[in-house]
């Protein structure tokens, strides 16, 4: 037999127990008479953060069975008022307070987005800089971001003197448009990161005769200065036998920098005349009066097989039409691209743009040449090369005339972007350029594009070579 004071227990817990159900019934239905939002409908947000679109990310839906939920998502309709975005796509609002509606069952919803700044900037710098860097200024090498996206008040208390090698300590403060404010402490050092450069003229090592490997080659460090004695040379060269013979050169400064630098050498019998017979000869009349550039580098790539024709490297050429703007005529930078037309009016065009272009050819049909820029190069220098069986292309005067002698024409430059400028060019009118393939003690040889095979004085023709700025280019292995 129960104890009755068990039984009534156990009915009051079961009591208790309705009583509860009963409570959490009543709240769900009073909670979902109305359409709930999340926070209240209050939203704060740091600037940076992507806004929703979405009107899900909005309600706040715990009391709803998942079928419920979606027909309520449907039925929902979010407007969002008169937000100022940072982006294109309208994802990231700018600061300030904004309005927003929610509409339900023929009820609005009133929302309140507040986008505050309590973030501050974040200071980055560059932990090394190059010894002695062109145009250096410490400032490019802070970098501050901030997710306001606005510009920040930054402010640097210490310098990087890139004259010197060492550790420089730099204090940065960033303050934003908030007045946030961060500070940070860096340590940039100053280091060695520019390999030596070697110098070397072109050699021929003439049959039975000593060769010195370090002949007319040098070696300099902007830090360690002339390191020519620590070069390392590697190949040889048997002056017993002509051919051509490959030699590399290596220097390390003393941070670890490396240069390498690989020398064509030649060996053949002493001449004091020579010629490259097989250099293929491209006209460039009748069709293109101004196109002896193309024209020459169009014999430079047939010589090394290339399979090219004058007007297929023409349409590689950089081109800038004459115009007139504004009562000035208007042209291309010539060591940018060609100015005019090489069909009717045109002028010429300088070493840089036409590297470019037989760069561009020689990797479109998969070729394994180099292309060398011998701008600066000497009269003499030129002549071995070609001895040693290069054809050189060069800028000249097409009748020996000098700068001075030449006609010339004037004109502002325009660039490839198209923008107008107020630099001047003064460009010579004789202006020429050839193929040098030969010589002898008196004379040299050229492949010239307007008229053949040209034997010119070779004193006159040096002064005409380096009035033009000694500009050349050869292709080699």
């Amino acid at each position: 037999m129960k104890h009755p004071k068990s039984v009534s227990q156990k009915h009051m817990g079961i009591i208790i127990l309705g009583m509860v159900i009963l409570f959490i019934a009543i709240y769900i239905v009073v909670w979902r008479m109305e359409l709930k939002l999340i926070d209240g409908g209050h939203m704060v947000l740091e600037v940076g953060e992507e806004l929703s679109h979405d009107v899900e990310d909005y309600l706040n839906l715990t009391w709803y069975l998942p079928s419920e939920r979606d027909n309520i998502i449907d039925d929902c309709q979010l407007t969002l008022n008169d937000i100022v975005y940072l982006d294109e796509h309208q994802q990231y609002p700018d600061i300030g307070e904004y309005q927003g509606t929610i509409t339900y069952d023929d009820q609005t919803y009133p929302i309140d987005i507040q986008v505050v700044d309590e973030i501050a900037p974040i200071i980055q710098c560059q932990e090394t800089v190059a010894y002695g860097s062109q145009d250096f200024q410490v400032e490019d090498i802070i970098d501050v971001s901030d997710n306001s996206q606005d510009d920040c008040d930054v402010q640097i208390d210490g310098d990087v003197d890139v004259s010197k090698l060492g550790t420089y300590t730099l204090n940065v403060k960033a303050i934003d448009s908030s007045q946030n404010i961060a500070e940070k402490t860096f340590d940039v050092e100053v280091t060695d990161q520019t390999a030596p450069q070697i110098t070397m003229k072109p050699q021929i090592a003439y049959l039975y005769e000593k060769f010195d490997v370090l002949e007319n080659v040098r070696a300099k460090d902007n830090v360690d200065g002339d390191c020519t004695k620590d070069i390392q040379v590697s190949g040889e060269v048997n002056v017993q036998k002509a051919g051509t013979y490959y030699l590399t050169y290596t220097v390390q400064d003393q941070a670890g920098n490396q240069a390498k630098v690989k020398r064509e050498v030649v060996v053949k019998e002493r001449e004091t005349s020579y010629r490259i017979n097989n250099v293929p000869m491209v006209l460039q009349l009748p069709d293109y009066h101004n196109g002896c550039e193309s024209a020459s580098s169009t014999m430079l790539l047939q010589y090394y097989g290339y399979d090219i024709t004058l007007p297929e490297v023409i349409k590689k050429v950089p081109i800038i039409p004459l115009e007139y703007k504004d009562g000035r005529l208007y042209g291309a930078d010539p060591h940018v691209a060609f100015t005019g037309s090489m069909s009717s009016r045109g002028y010429g065009i300088y070493v840089e743009p036409m590297v470019d272009v037989l760069e561009t050819i020689i990797n479109e049909q998969k070729g394994k040449h180099q292309v060398k820029n011998l701008t600066g190069s000497s009269l003499d220098d030129l002549l071995t090369y070609v001895e040693m069986g290069h054809p050189i292309q060069i800028w000249a005067t097409a009748s020996l005339q000098t700068y001075e002698q030449s006609g010339k024409q004037e004109w502002y430059i325009k660039t490839l972007d198209g923008q107008y400028t107020d630099e001047k060019v003064t460009f010579p009118v004789s202006e020429h350029c050839l193929v040098l393939i030969g010589f002898n003690d008196e004379h040299v040889i050229l492949n010239n594009p307007l008229q053949g095979i040209t034997i010119w004085d070779k004193e006159a023709f040096e002064i005409a070579y380096k009035d033009m700025g000694s500009q050349a280019i050869m292709i080699e292995e």
